[in-house]
């Protein structure tokens, strides 16, 4: 109870950290890191993970018995009659204690229970790295969705602008009708655009405000001039290394290899014997000890040896089983390995090309830029026609909605690639508070 108790007091402190900071929520707007926080005292798969922990140390504890003292109390009372003679009524009081001295079948149950607990933690740290990364992919969903509807609402102002403008010299016979209908056009496209920009923000609101349990969740944006994190080590070697020490489905498959070895000394434990040894301290009362003059109380300390001679092949063939598991089980493995490490590369190169991506456009949004204030310098002069200056606006607005989202990229598969690599932790969220505005 007492191992339990204390198990239990980090998720507790948690909690209540976790509730300190939905009453902030509200006020200001949360980074990912506090995020985070407070999803972790809510989600449910996190708090699975906890208490499969809890319920695999108990499991432990009851393996573990066994191979423990076992004391026993009884006592007896009993009547007989002898023919015509009188009945007689016996009563004792017997005090048992045994103790196993060999026993290889559940010493090594006793270890693979121990594996259980150590798989549990794994298995938590798996969770809780999960749900980092999908409270992060919420986040970024819902900051790029914003991007998208802050694009779209620019795009519509200035094709409004355009529009007007337009109208005006068609009114004073400077342009013609067709200037006119293009801009309308462009600002009809837009304006349903706005539509689907402004659901696809609810829908992202929705989604991050189901993991952390709170309703209408701010967050803060990355700076726009801010400089994304450093990729590093910049060796994807490096990366692959430490994943087969760190990733939870190496570690998974490991203590699963190491289980399945047990397993084969469990069975082939069938043959061998098993000892224990017991105290037995009786004492009849309420009748005649006989003898006359002996007595009364049985001290009985016993040895016992059990040992298997034949059991159908049974053994035989449980031995060939567990050979066979722990085949399958290193199998396994390698292709675990082959997995995680395939893993680790796609998310490495991924970063890599998201880093070029970002350069991109930053050079394609100063161009762009450049462009449409090209645009509308010929088209004031009368050497470039509306439809010019809307296609131009378009593609600025698109390139700064993609840079946009490039960036949120970027920081999301740094996270990614660091849970691919098993490393991804709290303080990676904490060092991303410099970016944030």
């Amino acid at each position: 109870m007492t191992m339990l108790s204390s198990s239990l007091a980090p998720a507790f402190r948690l909690s209540v950290l976790a509730t300190a900071f939905v009453a902030s929520f509200g006020a200001q707007a949360a980074t990912l890191a506090d995020l985070v926080t407070q999803a972790r005292g809510y989600d449910a798969a996190f708090a699975a993970a906890q208490k499969k922990l809890e319920v695999s140390q108990a499991q432990a504890e009851m393996a573990q018995a066994p191979l423990r003292p076992s004391v026993g109390l009884a006592t007896t009372v009993s009547k007989s009659r002898v023919e015509d003679q009188t009945m007689a009524t016996s009563k004792s009081l017997a005090l048992e204690a045994t103790q196993s001295l060999f026993d290889r079948s559940s010493k090594t149950v006793a270890s693979q229970a121990q594996l259980k607990i150590e798989m549990a933690r794994v298995q938590l740290a798996q969770a809780e790295q999960d749900l980092m990364v999908r409270v992060a992919q919420a986040y970024f969903d819902l900051l790029g969705a914003k991007a998208q509807l802050s694009t779209v609402t620019a795009a519509k102002k200035a094709v409004q602008v355009q529009l007007e403008r337009a109208q005006r010299n068609f009114e004073v016979g400077v342009a013609t009708v067709t200037d006119t209908r293009e801009a309308q056009a462009q600002f009809d496209r837009i304006a349903a655009s706005e539509i689907a920009a402004q659901n696809d923000v609810k829908v992202k609101q929705l989604a991050i405000d189901q993991l952390v349990g709170q309703s209408d969740v701010k967050v803060d944006d990355l700076k726009a001039d801010a400089g994304l994190p450093a990729l590093a080590p910049s060796d994807v070697t490096v990366w692959i290394a430490q994943a087969m020490s760190n990733n939870p489905q190496v570690k998974l498959a490991q203590i699963g290899r190491q289980s399945a070895g047990l397993s084969v000394n469990k069975a082939e434990a069938g043959h061998l014997p098993t000892v224990s040894a017991s105290y037995l301290h009786s004492r009849p009362f309420g009748a005649t000890c006989l003898p006359s003059g002996t007595g009364c109380t049985v001290n009985k300390v016993s040895l016992t040896m059990k040992l298997p001679i034949f059991a159908g092949y049974a053994v035989q063939n449980q031995i060939k089983e567990a050979v066979a598991t722990a085949d399958q089980a290193q199998d396994e493995l390698n292709q675990a390995k082959r997995n995680v490490a395939q893993g680790v590369r796609a998310a490495y190169f991924g970063v890599l090309s998201g880093r070029a991506q970002v350069k991109a456009l930053q050079a394609a949004v100063a161009s762009s830029q450049s462009a449409l204030e090209a645009n509308q310098t010929g088209y004031s002069v009368g050497v470039r026609i509306n439809a010019d200056v809307l296609s131009a606006q378009s593609q600025l607005y698109q390139t700064q909605s993609d840079l946009a989202k490039a960036r949120y990229n970027i920081v999301l598969g740094d996270l990614k690639l660091r849970q691919a690599a098993g490393t991804l932790g709290q303080a990676d969220l904490e060092a991303l508070k410099g970016l944030y505005r």
